[in-house]
């Protein structure tokens, strides 16, 4: 039996008088345990692009540019239909990311650069051929590599943590103290409970459940028509001289130009590092794209999908829905063509003017994004 955790015990008893087997001095004890079950996390995960090598590798980001833009120049004009436009583009992405930086491998020492991941290879394979000789020269050059890389990961920690307080981000700096304090308070996969207090026995009941409390808490019952906001809407007139055009390319380039960069891509795995570090050949093909949605007042829909990540609040039960609350991962593309279509031009137009276009494009996004009542 292995260890059991001291809480995990409501009672025990022992029986002085029980005899035990083999006349042994032990007595018998009889105890009752309350085990929670535990299941496996994330038994689809997905596999995301080493994102860092565009970061912090000059040489690997120019690669990547010149080949995103070779394989969009290699493109024919994209279909009009966006159901159709959206896999050539998403694949291009992928594909160029595949292709430079690779999929990002979780190891124990992140600080690990890919030279010495290498070393570290070559040092195994020396060990299965029995070389001594070459495992130890090995073995001390992987120490002195691996003890300043360990050096130059913690340095590019506090100077990323001392720039973000400097511009009051507070970000950098919990991102440097939870990978300086390691993964001693991770979070257990306890299983939520029913509705009606029982636990989930099964990984798929905790899914199910899930998705039941979402299903309730994000979705909502058709408001009642309000007549007065009918009638406001049709006394309205029309302002011809109102600009009703599709997203120009300059625009598209300001919204790639204020992605943040570190979130968690959504279902298409494009990470906004992938959109933001090859600015010129990103806003090209999205724009032809965002034209082809404007034009045809539908998105892709794939872009209507999200996941959903549960964050504990940090109060009241962890076995209860009701004290998570939810993150949404949506596509870098769909917040693009988002920021795009309703950024103003106050820069350009009067202020009045800016908000009258910002309502009508945000009625052409509401009649882009309309979904069933019933959809999470």
């Amino acid at each position: 039996m292995g260890s059991v955790d001291i809480r995990s015990i409501k009672s025990y008893r022992v029986f002085r008088g029980a005899e035990a087997p083999a006349n042994t001095d032990h007595y018998l004890t009889v105890a009752k345990f309350a085990i929670q079950p535990q299941f496996k996390r994330r038994l689809n995960r997905t596999r995301r692009f080493d994102t860092d090598k565009l970061r912090y590798d000059l040489t690997t980001a120019s690669t990547y540019a010149i080949a995103l833009n070779n394989r969009f120049q290699a493109l024919a004009d994209l279909p009009d239909d966006v159901e159709s436009a959206w896999p050539i583009v998403r694949d291009s992405f992928r594909l160029a990311a595949e292709e430079t930086l690779g999929y990002l491998k979780p190891h124990k020492r992140p600080w690990l650069t890919t030279d010495t991941l290498e070393v570290l290879e070559k040092k195994s394979l020396a060990r299965q051929a029995n070389d001594t000789t070459e495992r130890k020269r090995l073995q001390g050059i992987f120490r002195a590599k691996a003890k300043a890389d360990r050096e130059a990961y913690f340095n590019r920690l506090a100077d990323e943590a001392e720039a973000g307080m400097r511009h009051n981000d507070l970000k950098p700096a919990y991102k440097a103290i939870r990978c300086l304090r390691g993964d001693t308070s991770a979070q257990k996969n306890i299983p939520v409970t029913r509705k009606d207090g029982q636990a989930c026995s099964s990984q798929q009941e905790v899914l199910q459940r899930w998705c039941e409390h979402y299903s309730e808490a994000l979705n909502h019952p058709t408001a009642p028509p309000c007549q007065e906001l009918d009638d406001a809407w049709l006394a309205t007139t029309e302002d011809t001289t109102i600009p009703t055009d599709a997203p120009t390319l300059s625009e598209v380039e300001s919204a790639i130009k204020k992605l943040k960069l570190g979130p968690a891509p959504g279902g298409d795995c494009i990470a906004p590092e992938i959109v933001k570090l090859a600015p010129i050949s990103a806003a090209f093909a999205l724009h032809e794209l965002f034209g082809k949605v404007w034009i045809s007042g539908r998105v892709p829909s794939e872009w209507k999908e999200g996941i959903i990540t549960s964050l504990y609040n940090g109060k009241g039960p962890k076995n209860d829905c009701s004290s998570y609350r939810p993150i949404s991962l949506l596509s870098v593309p769909d917040i693009l063509h988002s920021c795009s279509t309703i950024s103003d031009k106050s820069t350009t137009e009067k202020s009045s003017q800016a908000t009258t276009v910002w309502l009508h494009r945000r009625k052409v996004n509401d009649r882009c994004y309309s979904r069933p009542p019933a959809a999470i």
